[in-house]
């Protein structure tokens, strides 16, 4: 073997970190046969779905309108159809544990044109993780590395090089809650807090390195 042997190994490491935040994608639909009418209905209903935000505890400035569409949908034989508009707001909850209820009051708030897009837990501090997912993707690299020398009967050498992949968080989950499925029943109701389980979400870290290969003495 060359004196320039060297070994190059992939670690992967991860620690867990509890979601303090979670953020709430959700819309309001307005349909009529006039556009001006559309634009009403969906306002209306963002409108009831941001106070219910709000009055549950969501800052004004963790409210942001998030999207807007406007479209026609056709009728059968090429007449033009009905408009529909959709507003889009994303509130972030920075109070995790009232997830539930607070998706629960926007969206009964909103009535039959609110809509839930989807749901993403995040952690704001990240730091202490992502130290702890480091030094593990080191670890398994090291120790993968020093299988290797063993193997090839070598000593491992000085460190040459080293890279990462930046350390990653994952959670961000999808869901539905759309209120055109329910029954007229149903959606009069006062509906129920969704349980939401915060759990713990996975921070992930790679990292390559390249260790000079030694003769060794067995």
């Amino acid at each position: 073997m060359s004196d320039d042997a060297f070994v190059e190994v992939t670690g992967h490491g991860s620690a867990a970190a509890p979601p303090d935040q979670a953020r709430i994608n959700f819309a309001a639909v307005g349909k009529a046969a006039q556009l001006p009418g559309a634009f009403e209905s969906a306002t209306s209903s963002l409108t009831a779905m941001r106070l219910a935000c709000r009055e549950h505890g969501v800052a004004d400035l963790d409210l942001a309108t998030s999207d807007m569409n406007v479209s026609r949908e056709p009728r059968r034989g090429g007449e033009p159809g009905i408009f529909r508009v959709s507003i889009g707001v994303r509130a972030t909850v920075r109070d995790v544990a009232r997830t539930g209820e607070i998706l629960a009051a926007a969206v009964e708030a909103g009535g039959n044109a609110s809509r839930v897009h989807d749901l993403d837990l995040r952690v704001s501090e990240q730091a202490a993780a992502r130290a702890e997912a480091r030094e593990a993707a080191w670890a398994d690299a090291l120790r993968g590395a020093r299988r290797y020398a063993d193997v090839a009967r070598r000593e491992l050498g000085e460190l040459l090089w080293i890279s990462e992949i930046p350390p990653q968080v994952g959670g961000s989950w999808p869901i539905r809650y759309d209120l055109r499925k329910m029954s007229k029943h149903a959606a009069q109701a006062s509906l129920p807090s969704p349980g939401i389980d915060p759990g713990t979400l996975a921070v992930h870290a790679t990292v390559t390195a390249r260790w000079k290969l030694q003769p060794g003495n067995r």
